[in-house]
């Protein structure tokens, strides 16, 4: 199946005798990732991905969780960036420095002071420009789409929602776009400038087959934004599809891109 390919593609970077750490959240590939270790003699752990369990707290500016470990004891962590599998990916960082050679271990400020100051723009960045509110995520690939669409829902934020977006060709929009436009309102598909031509995707073919009832094309991506703009007024406009996406807009914007 799928599935098992996936698994088993992912258990290919396991080495005899290497620690694996994993937030991976689904059970059947867990199995596989534990039962290849356990062939390897490779120590398996697997970091809590229950939002419920672990206290995660999404807000625009932030991500709160809880993290229990062995060598600081419980730490309740804040991260930048926003959304569950921002926690998650959290948890499985600082289970990764627990491991870490007694030399480089940071102490229990540094691990606090470091994942406070995580700076990783185009991750679900929320920035209120001119009345509207702007949500840049990069998501291009099935599971970001997912984590945007989840971090969207959580989010208290000013309707109508517009999602603009412009994805390479050669990725899975069929499976990426419609979680996102299940939180819009609206929808915009158009071209990215700085997106290679050879890779670039057919916004019609995608309105046809994804979009039904809720996009319109605007090829030219100066008009794609003017008519996002319009139509969320003082609502919100998600860019997202690509790193070309989200770096040609916040180029245009005037916003910092590294």
């Amino acid at each position: 199946s799928a599935l098992n390919e996936s698994a088993m593609e992912k258990a290919g970077i396991i080495k005899i005798g290497v620690p694996l750490l994993t937030a991976e959240p689904d059970g059947r590939i867990r199995s596989v990732l534990s039962a290849r270790c356990e062939a390897l003699e490779a120590p398996f752990t697997s970091v809590e991905s229950d939002g419920e369990k672990t206290s995660i707290d999404v807000q625009e500016d932030h991500t709160a969780f809880d993290v229990s470990t062995s060598m600081w004891g419980d730490l309740r962590l804040q991260t930048p960036l926003v959304g569950e599998h921002q926690a998650v990916n959290g948890a499985l960082a600082v289970a990764l420095l627990e491991r870490m050679p007694p030399r480089f271990l940071p102490d229990r400020d540094a691990v606090l002071d470091g994942v406070s100051r995580v700076h990783w723009p185009g991750r679900a960045q929320v920035e209120h420009l001119d009345g509207t509110t702007w949500v840049f995520d990069i998501a291009h690939n099935t599971a970001a789409a997912t984590a945007l669409a989840s971090v969207l829902g959580r989010l208290e934020l000013p309707r109508p929602i517009v999602v603009l977006t412009a994805v390479l060709g050669d990725k899975d929009w069929h499976e990426m776009l419609p979680p996102l436009f299940d939180k819009a309102d609206h929808a915009v598909l158009t071209q990215a400038p700085s997106a290679p031509l050879a890779r670039r995707w057919d916004p019609h073919e995608a309105a046809a087959k994804a979009g039904v009832g809720i996009a319109e094309i605007r090829t030219d991506f100066d008009d794609a934004l003017d008519r996002a703009r319009e139509l969320a007024g003082s609502g919100t406009i998600v860019v997202s599809g690509s790193a070309h996406t989200v770096g040609d807009v916040l180029r245009g914007r005037g916003l910092e891109l590294s």
